[in-house]
C-alpha cells in the first residue's frame, strides 16, 4: 500500500512538472515599448513572471502569395531578453542580444503597431543560454546605432568629425571684370580711366575649401554641433540639433530619424564669402584720367605736402596742380572700389537654421537657410537610400557598402545665383563614412570635394 501511495505521489509531481513547463513553453506576451536596451513587456507578477526568465523576440512576418491567397510568411526571431524588474502587470527586459540584420529602432517602431511578441524559453533552452553566457559574454550584432540611445547622430558619449576638403572654380562675390566698376561714386566714376585697355580681372577669391564638422550626442532627442570653414567660405558656427519626435507616418526609424520626425539644427557664428580686400595689382588698375585737370577747389593733402585750390588762375604751378589732383582721385576711386568689394565679401555675425524631414524609409527631403555676412543662402534637397536600415549592418549614416544619393538646389541671394549640389555618400565600416560632391551653376563655376567622416566613441 505505502508503495502504491508513493508511486502516486511521483506520478503527481511528474504530471505537476510537465505542466509547468507547458505553461512556460506557452507563456508569451507583447512588446510595449523599447528603450535603447531596455525592453517592457506585458507579461508581471499575475502572469508568474521573475528575475532572469529569458524571452525570446519575434515578429511575424506576412507574406501573402500572389496567386493562391496563402499567407507564407513566418515567425522571424530577433533577439534575446532577460527580465530585469517585474511590476504586477508588466516588466522591464533588458536585451542580450539581437539576430544579423535586426534593429533595435525597427523593434521599437514595430512594437507600438503590436508586431513583436515574446515567447519564453523552455528548461533546456534556459539552460543552452545560461552555457553559452558562462563561455563568453553576449554582445549586442552590429546595427544602426548605440542600444544606449536614440539619436540618429551616433552613439551617446561619441564625437563625430567630418573633414571635407575641396577645390575648382574661385567663389563670386559679384566682383565686375574691371575693377573700375566697383566704384560707387559716379562723379568718381566720371574720371576714371575707362577708355584704355584694361585687361580682365582673375577672380582673386581662394579655389580651395577646407572645413571641418562636428556633432556630439548629448541625449536621445538633442546634439551638439559645430563648423569651421576656411578658404572660399569663412564661417565659425555653434549650435544643436533636436529630435522632437515622430508627428506624422509610421514612426520607422531611418538613419535621418523616425518617419514622419523633423531634425531642427540651429547655429549661430561668424562667417562670410570671398576676399574683401583688393589685392595690389588689381588696385594699380584703378586710376583717372590722365588729361584730367582741375575743374573746380579742393584742398589735398598728399603725403608731406598740402595744396589747397581756390579756383584762380595756376599760371606755372597749373601742371604740379593737376598732378595733385589727379593723384587725390586716384586714391578716392581706389578708396571707393576698395569698399564696395569689402560690402560685397563682408564678413559678419549670423545665424543658420535647418530641417530634415524623412518621409519613408529611404528618402528625407531638407530644407536650410544660413545668414553670414556675405553668406546668404536658400536651399533645399533631397536624400536617398540605397537600402532600408533593417537589411543590413549599418553605421548612424546607413546600411554598410550601399550608396546614399544627395542633390540640392542652392538659391545665393547675395550673387544672385542658383547652384546645383550634388553628392554620393558610401559608408565604409560601423565607424567611418566617405563622401564625394560636386557644386556647379552649370556655367563658370564648379567645384569638387571629398569627405571622410568618423564615429568615435569616448568611453571606450
Amino acid at each position: 500500500m505505502k508503495t502504491l501511495n508513493r508511486t502516486a505521489m511521483a506520478l503527481v509531481l511528474l504530471a505537476g512538472f510537465a505542466v509547468t513547463e507547458a505553461i512556460a513553453q506557452e507563456r508569451t506576451g507583447y512588446v510595449m515599448r523599447v528603450e535603447g536596451r531596455l525592453v517592457f513587456i506585458d507579461l508581471g507578477a499575475q502572469d508568474e513572471v521573475i528575475p532572469d526568465d529569458l524571452f525570446r523576440v519575434i515578429r511575424q512576418e506576412t507574406i501573402i502569395h500572389p496567386v493562391t491567397g496563402e499567407n507564407l510568411g513566418g515567425e522571424v526571431l530577433l533577439g534575446l531578453i532577460r527580465v530585469v524588474e517585474i511590476f504586477p502587470r508588466y516588466s522591464t527586459a533588458e536585451i542580450l542580444n539581437m539576430e544579423p540584420g535586426a534593429d533595435i529602432r525597427m523593434m521599437e517602431a514595430d512594437s507600438k503597431q503590436g508586431l513583436v511578441r515574446i515567447k519564453m524559453l523552455t528548461a533546456n533552452e534556459r539552460m543552452d543560454v545560461q552555457n553559452e553566457v558562462t563561455r563568453k559574454p553576449m554582445v549586442l550584432s552590429p546595427m544602426v546605432m548605440s542600444p544606449s540611445t536614440g539619436n540618429p547622430d551616433g552613439e551617446m558619449g561619441s564625437v563625430v568629425p567630418e573633414f571635407r576638403i575641396g577645390g575648382g572654380s574661385a567663389v563670386d562675390t559679384n566682383l565686375p571684370d574691371r575693377a573700375w566698376k566697383l566704384v560707387s561714386d559716379s562723379l568718381l566714376l566720371a574720371d576714371a580711366d575707362t577708355n584704355t585697355v584694361d585687361q580682365k580681372l582673375e577672380n582673386f577669391n581662394s579655389s580651395i575649401l577646407a572645413k571641418i564638422d562636428i556633432s556630439m550626442p548629448l541625449s536621445d532627442k538633442a546634439s551638439f554641433v559645430g563648423e569651421l570653414g576656411l578658404g572660399t567660405a569663412t564661417k565659425l558656427a555653434l549650435g544643436g540639433r533636436f529630435y522632437p519626435g515622430s508627428i506624422f507616418g509610421s514612426g520607422i526609424p531611418t538613419p535621418a530619424g523616425y518617419v514622419g520626425e523633423p531634425a531642427f539644427t540651429v547655429t549661430i557664428g561668424y562667417g562670410g564669402r570671398g576676399s574683401s580686400a583688393l589685392p595690389a595689382s588689381v588696385l594699380q588698375q584703378l586710376t583717372v584720367d590722365p588729361a584730367l585737370e582741375i575743374q573746380t577747389g579742393f584742398v589735398a593733402t598728399l603725403a608731406d605736402t598740402s595744396f589747397t585750390y581756390d579756383g584762380s588762375q595756376l599760371g606755372a604751378r597749373q601742371a604740379e596742380a593737376d598732378s595733385v589732383y589727379r593723384a587725390v582721385r586716384t586714391d578716392s576711386l581706389r578708396a571707393s572700389a576698395t569698399g564696395s568689394l569689402a560690402a560685397l565679401a563682408s564678413k559678419s555675425i549670423g545665424f543658420g537654421i535647418g530641417i530634415d524631414l524623412p518621409i519613408t524609409e529611404q528618402i528625407k527631403v531638407d530644407a536650410n537657410l544660413d545668414r553670414f555676412g556675405s553668406i546668404e543662402e536658400l536651399s533645399f534637397g533631397v536624400t536617398w537610400h540605397q537600402k532600408r536600415m533593417a537589411t543590413g549592418d549599418s553605421n548612424p549614416d546607413g546600411v554598410l557598402r550601399s550608396l546614399i544619393g544627395q542633390a540640392q538646389v542652392i538659391l545665393d541671394t547675395h550673387a544672385d545665383k542658383t547652384y546645383f549640389d550634388l553628392g554620393l555618400t558610401y559608408p565604409v565600416t560601423s565607424q567611418y563614412t566617405i563622401s564625394a560632391g560636386f557644386v556647379s551653376d552649370f556655367g563658370g563655376f564648379s567645384q569638387f570635394g571629398l569627405a571622410v567622416k568618423g564615429y568615435i566613441s569616448r568611453q571606450k
